[in-house]
Parts: C-alpha cells; structure tokens; sequence
C-alpha cells in the first residue's frame, strides 16, 4: 500500500515537473520573441528617422522620390526580414502588425516611395 502511494506521488511530481517545464519553455519563446521584436523595431527606426519619411509617407510626398534608392531598398528588404521571421515563427504575426503594419501598408500604396521599383519585383 505504501509503495502504490509512493509510486503515485513520484509520478504526480514527475509529471508536475514536466507541466512546469513546458509552461517555461513557452513563456521564454514568447520573450525572446518579443524582444526581437524590439530589436527589429528599433533597427527599423534608424533607418527612418532621418528623413522624416513617416510624414512623407502619410502624405505620400513627391520628396518620397528623392530618397536614395539604396535607402529605400534596406528599408523594404528590412520588412522582408520582418515577414521572413513571422514565417519561421520567431515573432507573433499580431506583434509584427503593431509594430510594422502601418509602415509595409503605406509603403505598399505610395506611388513615390516605390515609384521606380516594379511591384512584381521580390525586392517590393
């Protein structure tokens, strides 16, 4: 009778063990997942922030066009990384969208920001 209890107790503590695991590998994928987030976003306003593009894009200025195309590369091919870790589920799809949706929809429908990059281009 003893042993059916200590055998019993052994397995519940195993399997809480197991239970408290799985919950703390998922709570760390959510962080770190978070914290690229972060990452990205900070990277991403550096190459923003210089220009004053986020007025530029909201208006969709016809300065749009002077912007370097190099710089206007680095910041699509930036959003492509985004989308590239959303699909290796490295950051929440619902994060990605509060941090970088505003900017991928207004770039996406300005006509100076991409006006030389051909839409079918993987670049765009």
């Amino acid at each position: 009778m003893m042993a059916s209890y200590l055998d019993f107790l052994t397995f519940f503590i195993t399997l809480l063990g197991i239970l408290i695991a799985i919950f703390e590998y998922k709570r760390q994928g959510r962080v770190k997942c978070l914290d690229m987030a972060i990452n990205f976003r900070d990277r991403f306003k550096e190459l923003y922030e210089t220009d004053n593009l986020l007025v530029m894009l909201e208006t969709n200025d016809i300065k749009l066009r002077d912007i370097p195309f190099q710089q206007r590369a680095q910041i699509l091919g930036f959003l492509e990384a985004v989308e590239f870790a959303i699909r290796k589920k490295c950051i929440d799809v619902d994060i990605a969208f509060n941090f970088f949706g505003f900017y991928a929809v207004t770039i996406r429908d300005s006509d100076n920001f991409c006006y030389d990059i051909p839409k079918d281009n993987s670049i765009y």
